[in-house]
């Protein structure tokens, strides 16, 4: 793992509460596969090629898509509501640091 999605993944563990290692990992317990899909998401918008991003964070390709597309259209108002506010907190704290 690089240096960028190491720092990435320590973000994510920050505002979503949740061990490096669990972000890292296989479980898909909620909101574990969305902070990979921001980490994703941010390795993308950096010029990261979907399956770089992926293979970095240990998901398929295809799987990356899917959670980049879901958090393009995640809402307040789903059942998914707190998880938007996490991404909303790791946006901020990754748009401070740029």
């Amino acid at each position: 793992m690089n240096s960028l999605t190491a720092h990435l993944v320590q973000l994510a563990s920050e505002v979503s509460g949740r061990d490096e290692e669990d972000i890292l990992g296989k479980r898909r317990q909620v909101p574990l596969p969305a902070c990979r899909w921001m980490i994703g998401e941010v390795l993308v918008s950096r010029g990261w090629p979907i399956a770089t991003a992926a293979r970095e964070l240990n998901v398929v390709p295809a799987t990356l898509r899917h959670g980049l597309e879901e958090l393009a259209t995640l809402r307040h108002d789903t059942n998914w509501g707190y998880v938007a506010d996490i991404v909303e907190r790791f946006r901020s704290l990754v748009a401070s640091e740029a």
